[in-house]
């Protein structure tokens, strides 16, 4: 099973001769050329294949940016995507690959701050997740499932032999890779998997549920840090009918309940201690899974996608009139102030990303 959904093809001008509604406004995606995939270029709006696009996902550009456009044209919507913004249209562009050239003085920007610093060059910031917050104008969109995903076997039942950590191993927190934990596991009869078979086959094996029975991912943030990480290790794993077994972070408890949508653990015991615990109750497996495939739905391409066009049309559309109707010189002061408190955010988000209280440690 490939989930969340493949994209419908294009269709002119959505909203036309339909009850979707349109675009109010003119939107543009901003990326730089050499960053840009090659399957948009062509501007076509051809589908990409689940697998590429598991391949090509990587960073915040990829996921936040070039996905959100691919999406929406591929729903029939009317956007452009180019490296220079446009002085008429509400421009999107990526929190990293954002600069002074490419911002220009006058353009309307809305940028996703994803997890990283708060976006001052922004109009309007995206944020993932509806515990965060933000100086300008916001509104909250969900990051898209992961693409390409393949769901696991069910052919396995509830039986539960590999637990598997998604990711980078530098994501995981030591104690759930050491070698007192990886014996209890075995103890178990499980054994962990972490990471990718081999680096070379990147998001395609992240993708790749087909063996996997529990999902961990635990992580020790600082509570800055984890209060603005979306909730895609359990997202995901709704959508892999696999159980998920995570960490403390704020945004698994906004979109799930412990323990009936995932198991919150902080120490390896507590990995252990779910395993007995679904083995000593038939069933109790199957539920979970069952769950997670009603939640999921909330997640879904066209429900993001609808989203998107929600926010687009509302908050976004009348924080762009607002900003049209200043004078060029307020505009431009404006953009000048900006530009002098972007080094100032940075600078802050990176002593409050390493250091404060960390989640396990509460």
């Amino acid at each position: 099973m490939v989930s969340p959904e493949r994209p419908v093809s294009p269709r002119a001008g959505a909203g036309a001769g339909s009850s979707r509604p349109g675009l109010s406004r003119p939107v543009h995606f901003v990326a730089p050329d050499p960053a840009t995939w090659p399957e948009l270029k062509s501007g076509d709006g051809a589908e990409i294949a689940p697998e590429r696009l598991a391949e090509i996902c990587i960073n915040s550009a990829d996921c936040w940016v070039l996905r959100s456009y691919y999406e929406l044209r591929r729903a029939g919507y009317e956007v452009t995507l180019s490296d220079r913004p446009r002085a008429d249209a509400v421009n999107i562009g990526d929190i990293y690959a954002l600069g002074r050239t490419v911002r220009g003085w006058t353009a309307f920007f809305v940028i996703p701050r994803g997890d990283g610093h708060e976006p001052e060059l922004a109009n309007f910031t995206l944020l993932q997740n509806a515990g965060s917050t933000s100086t300008r104008p916001f509104a909250t969109v969900p990051l898209w499932s992961q693409p390409g995903l393949i769901a696991r076997d069910p052919d396995r039942g509830e039986r539960i032999e590999t637990v598997s950590f998604k990711g980078a191993a530098v994501n995981l927190d030591p104690a759930f890779q050491s070698d007192a934990f990886r014996a209890a596991l075995a103890g178990e009869g499980v054994r962990l998997e972490i990471g990718v078979p081999s680096e070379g086959a990147g998001g395609r094996a992240w993708a790749d549920y087909r063996e996997t029975d529990l999902i961990l991912a635990v992580r020790n943030l600082t509570e800055y840090d984890a209060a603005r990480k979306p909730a895609n290790k359990l997202v995901n794993a709704w959508w892999a009918e696999v159980p998920a077994l995570l960490g403390p972070e704020p945004a698994f408890a906004e979109v799930g309940t412990s323990p009936e949508d995932y198991i919150e653990v902080r120490r390896p015991e507590d990995v252990i201690a779910a395993i007995r615990a679904f083995r000593q109750a038939p069933g109790s497996y199957a539920a979970m899974v069952e769950r997670g495939r009603e939640k999921r739905t909330a997640f879904s391409n066209a429900r993001l996608v609808a989203r998107w066009v929600e926010v687009l049309n509302g908050p976004i559309a009348a924080a762009f009139d607002r900003w049209q109707a200043r004078s060029r010189l307020r505009r431009m002061l404006s953009v000048m102030k900006m530009f002098l408190m972007e080094p100032l955010s940075k600078r802050r988000h990176q002593g409050n990303f390493s250091q404060g209280r960390r989640i396990l440690d509460v």
